[in-house]
Formats: C-alpha cells, sequence, structure tokens
C-alpha cells in the first residue's frame, strides 16, 4: 500500500508498507524476501505516478538511533525537489534530538493499525499483497 506521508519533508513524500504488520527492517525475515521486492516495485511505481522523473530518495527508518517514530516498517519516498548529502545529523557537529512524539504521529499509526491485515494466530507465512 503506499499514501502520503501525513507530514512531509518535501513537496513529494509519500510512505509505501506492507498489508500485514511487520514492526521493522529488524523483524525481516528470508521469508519477506518477495514482499520487500514488491514493495520497491510498489515505490517505483507510485514515483512513476507522482512524476518524480528526476529521482527521489527512499528512507527507511529503523529503531531509536535511526529514528522510527512508529512501529511499522514504511519506505519513505521523498523528491520532488533537490535533495542534499548527506542527510541525517553528524553526531560531532551538531545536537541530535529524540524522535518528537506528535499528534500526527499517533495519526500515523492509528491509520494503519487499522489498514493493517491481522494475522491469524495459527498463520506464519505473510501474504505477498502489498
Amino acid at each position: 500500500m503506499a499514501m502520503k506521508d501525513p507530514k512531509p519533508v518535501t513537496s513529494s513524500h509519500f510512505v509505501v508498507f506492507p498489508t500485514k504488520k511487520i514492526a521493522g527492517l529488524s523483524d525481516v525475515t528470508e521469508d519477506h524476501a518477495k514482499l520487500l521486492g514488491h514493495m520497491m516495485k510498489v515505490v517505483a511505481q507510485v514515483a512513476k505516478e507522482q512524476g518524480l522523473t528526476d529521482g527521489y530518495r527512499t528512507v527507511v527508518n529503523n529503531g531509536k538511533h535511526g529514528v522510527q517514530t512508529e512501529p511499522y516498517l514504511l519506505i519513505h519516498v521523498i523528491g520532488g525537489q533537490q535533495l542534499k548529502w548527506p542527510p541525517g545529523v553528524n553526531p560531532e557537529t551538531e545536537e541530535k534530538k529524540e524522535p518528537e512524539k506528535t499528534n500526527e504521529v499517533a495519526e500515523l499509526t492509528d491509520l494503519l493499525d487499522s489498514l493493517l491485515i491481522q494475522p491469524k494466530a495459527e498463520e506464519e507465512k505473510i501474504d505477498h499483497k502489498a
């Protein structure tokens, strides 16, 4: 699935996520390989539909130090303008900040919860439809 990010950081910012919950990149297993490939195809398709012909950046935040603010594997796609490199904070020259817990984050978490297919206890395999 894909949707516009409710708190965009560029003029074009959307997220791609699976229909079954994966808490983060650290929770991915070999069984998720096909799903992750499909998610990347969705990234390319939606980026093309959004007119991101000059390029875009994909970002997966994972864990506290990766500034993951919601417990879902999300591929952020940001573009629509010239991006700078390197992204992020240089810990030797800039102050680190904890991710801000905002109403937007809580709303995104609630929205993701409502969109996801809840697995049954006996299900072990991931449905590969993102």
